[in-house]
């Protein structure tokens, strides 16, 4: 039997260098394309509403004396892609509402708060499907939020479940955010931060039990501030 002749052993090797390239290449793109990353590039599980708006800002316009000025808040606000208003903060009642109200001006729940729980539910059929968030309350943790009186937990737990249960009520669809706690460094009638973690951290397994267990079905979302009062880097 003849030797194939170099034309045909060249062919061949041709043919042969061909596939093994392409399997490479095959095997790299299935590798890239196909294979799934490994767990450490996984994509983050979605938290419910913390992917709507991801920036927003604060405005106090109630403090602007010239119309003017409050226009152009409004209309800086727009150019800057903030949409409108979705998330209302219900408190500052007034002064007729709180027999203790303080004279220097500070803010504090009403005495009633069964009447509070009637304002939240007139709010939500006002701006129903309107304003979807309501954050009942602002920084618990200041005395100045409570008349200039100790801080009470208790109440404030009371107070949120009630605006929960009346806020659902009306809307099932309606979100109550707890309101954040105050960056504080202990200052007077106003614990500090860290005490509250630490004091947190020290409660027995069962004594948290027992306080998350209150806690149930007064709020759909807790709402933080970071804690730290320095401006991070551009």
């Amino acid at each position: 039997m003849s030797r194939p002749s170099s034309r045909l052993r060249f062919i061949f090797f041709v043919c042969a260098a061909l596939l093994c390239f392409g399997g490479a290449i095959g095997a790299f793109l299935f590798s890239v394309y196909l294979t799934p990353p490994p767990l450490a590039f996984q994509p983050r599980r979605a938290f419910p509403n913390t992917d709507v708006n991801p920036y927003g800002a604060n405005f106090f316009l109630e403090r602007e004396v010239e119309a003017w000025k409050r226009e152009r808040t409004v209309q800086m606000a727009r150019e800057a892609g903030i949409g409108w208003a979705r998330q209302a903060r219900l408190d500052r009642p007034p002064q007729w509402a709180r027999v203790n109200a303080s004279g220097t001006g500070s803010s504090g729940p009403p005495d009633d708060f069964e009447l509070y729980g009637k304002f939240v539910r007139e709010f939500v059929k006002r701006y129903q499907n309107k304003i979807n968030y309501l954050q009942i309350w602002n920084e618990p943790n200041l005395g100045r939020e409570w008349n200039d009186a100790p801080i009470d937990p208790v109440a404030y737990t009371r107070l949120l479940k009630i605006a929960y249960e009346n806020a659902k009520a009306v809307s099932p669809n309606v979100y109550i955010l707890s309101a954040p706690l105050a960056i504080t460094l202990g200052e007077t009638m106003a614990p500090n931060s860290s005490q509250i973690c630490n004091s947190w951290k020290k409660c027995t397994p069962r004594a948290r039990k027992r306080i998350s267990t209150s806690c149930r079905r007064t709020r759909s979302v807790w709402a933080v501030r970071p804690k730290t009062r320095r401006i991070p880097a551009r």
